[in-house]
């Protein structure tokens, strides 16, 4: 007969399971993330990860563009390929 191990995880640890908490993750890198990354991360659509930094911004989380790379079309229009890296600072602001 077999046991069964149960891990058990820490209240603090479950924020860092958490969309929220692994978006933060990404953001705190020192390359930062973008939005296409977050949402392959997390498994959701750009605009589910766009709302997830939203909501760090009204938390109180400075969410900073870090990197912008502008792909200019032929009417220069933005172009497929264009991106933005998001970073995020260690602390809360008021924190």
């Amino acid at each position: 007969m077999t046991t069964a191990t149960i891990h058990t995880v820490a209240p603090a640890d479950h924020f860092w399971l958490s969309k929220k908490g692994i978006a933060l993750g990404m953001l705190r890198r020192p390359e930062g993330a973008t939005i296409s990354q977050i949402a392959q991360e997390l498994g959701c659509s750009a605009s589910a990860a766009r709302a997830h930094l939203a909501a760090l911004k009204q938390q109180g989380f400075a969410v900073e563009v870090l990197e912008r790379i502008r792909c200019v079309g032929p009417n220069r229009t933005g172009a497929k390929g264009s991106y933005t890296v998001y970073h995020v600072a260690t602390k809360a602001r008021g924190q």
